[in-house]
């Protein structure tokens, strides 16, 4: 579920403000089609605790995107898991 994005974000995911991205999943952007292995690399950041860093496509209706991605994870100050920031670098 997403908390939080920079403009770059909304505007790839074809999103006119924050306050309409908030409480969305990736089933409901462009790329949906690609949810399930989202959500697969942000569990393993979540179960790991470990950074995950990849190069993948993703598809909008207005063209094909090459991203270096890095998923980390977000930990309180006890070292608890509680969510994934993710930064995507259009390559």
């Amino acid at each position: 579920v997403f908390l939080a994005a920079n403009y770059a974000f909304l505007q790839l995911a074809g999103i006119n403000s924050l306050v309409e991205l908030i409480g969305k999943t990736d089933k409901e952007l462009p790329w949906a089609e690609l949810s399930n292995m989202i959500r697969k690399y942000d569990l393993q950041v979540m179960q790991t605790g470990e950074t995950l860093q990849h190069e993948e496509v993703i598809c909008t209706p207005e063209k094909n995107l090459f991203l270096q991605t890095s998923r980390k994870p977000i930990k309180r100050n006890d070292g608890e898991i509680l969510g994934v920031i993710t930064n995507l670098v259009d390559i």
